[in-house]
């Protein structure tokens, strides 16, 4: 069974491409959806033979990913998509450009699971988060994605892109399983900005 696909408020070509306005209508999107999109992972979960209960608990965040981890593939890229990557990465960098990425269905998945562990993450957070999307800066990583913020840092603007971190975990996840990845990220975040 296929994940389904995101159908997106319009045609999606990236962050960085969006303008102020289709930004702030992405993030209302996203907002009105999150609990649809969660329902629809618990679902998904549940029919592929794993049983969880999506109730924002760290249990669940376990469980959640040792099922995600048995998910994850790559897939080679499109010739043109690869040579675009060489041709716009700094001549001393090119070698790490890879003519694989993660596969389309994971990052479909992945795209859930982001916002499941971003709204966990929320509740579970040991000081009050909130959610909102990044403004100004286009160099900004995350540059008009939905992100948390309401750390206890000297930068009041510190971020926390739960897409990001999922696809960065994801790639170690390729490297080698741990089935509480997500749970030490948690602690590591809880640990040093509460």
């Amino acid at each position: 069974m296929k994940y389904e696909r995101i159908e997106y408020p319009y045609n999606f070509y990236g962050f960085d491409e969006m303008t102020n306005k289709q930004a702030k209508q992405y993030f209302e999107w996203y907002m009105s959806v999150m609990e649809e999109r969660i329902a629809y992972l618990e679902h998904y979960v549940n029919n592929d033979g794993t049983t969880i209960k999506l109730d924002y608990s760290r249990d669940s965040l376990i469980v959640l990913w040792k099922w995600f981890e048995t998910k994850i593939y790559l897939e080679e890229k499109p010739i043109e998509e690869y040579e675009r990557e060489l041709t716009e990465t700094q001549e001393c960098f090119r070698e790490y450009v890879s003519k694989e990425s993660l596969s389309i269905e994971t990052k479909r998945i992945m795209s859930d699971v982001a916002v499941y562990y971003g709204e966990t993450f929320r509740r579970c957070f040991p000081i009050d988060l909130h959610w909102d999307y990044v403004r100004g800066g286009r160099c900004h990583v995350s540059y008009h994605r939905p992100v948390l913020y309401g750390f206890n840092t000297k930068n009041p603007r510190m971020d926390f892109d739960p897409w990001l971190i999922v696809t960065n975990l994801a790639r170690k996840s390729l490297r080698e399983n741990e089935e509480k990845r997500l749970i030490n990220n948690l602690d590591f975040w809880s640990e040093h900005y509460s």
